[in-house]
């Protein structure tokens, strides 16, 4: 503990030394979610610079930064509700209400109506794997799964629409009830 205070305070002897104009910035924070998850400037960068993700939340794959924000905040949702859920093998049903999601969420405003067999096939043209699909859409698979489990007894878990419906819903839920911060 003395060691530690110690090293902070040689540290923060050095910072004031450095003259303000000479200072750099490293990171700065863009949301801060649940008072608990922190999304960074570099964070939010790096993932508006991924070629997979881009084509997924616009198929000419240069999707705008608020869109980008606004996946990597759903994601934090998604994974601070259902954190405690194990993944376990992606069910064909959870992809296809996946994909369906993420048309509709990300794809469709601006855009003309895709079908599924055209965006698997720009999918395809892009060189996404499903696996790397898989990759990237796992919050949004625990998300499907939590609500399938949730439902299991009051709604048919089996009709793709269905499940889409639910999962749009929870998560506009979550959203509303979410706590989400912009610093400046």
């Amino acid at each position: 503990m003395t060691i530690l205070l110690l090293t902070m305070g040689i540290l923060q002897g050095f910072l004031l030394q450095i003259p303000f104009s000479q200072r750099v910035l490293v990171d700065k924070i863009v949301a801060i979610v649940q008072n608990t998850d922190i999304i960074t400037w570099s964070e939010l960068r790096e993932a508006a610079n991924s070629k997979s993700l881009g084509f997924l939340l616009d198929l000419q794959g240069t999707p705008n930064e608020k869109k980008v924000l606004e996946y990597l905040i759903e994601n934090k949702l998604i994974l601070h509700e259902i954190g405690y859920l194990s993944h376990r093998n992606v069910e064909p049903i959870e992809l296809e209400v996946a994909l369906r999601w993420m048309m509709k969420t990300y794809l469709q405003p601006g855009n003309s109506v895709l079908t599924r067999e055209e965006f698997q096939k720009a999918l395809e043209e892009k060189g996404i794997s499903t696996q790397e699909l898989k990759q990237l859409l796992e919050p949004q698979l625990r998300g499907i799964e939590y609500i399938r489990r949730k439902n299991r007894f009051t709604a048919d878990i089996q009709d793709p629409e269905k499940v889409l419906e639910l999962f749009e819903n929870w998560i506009e839920e979550l959203k509303k009830q979410g706590d989400i911060q912009y610093p400046e």
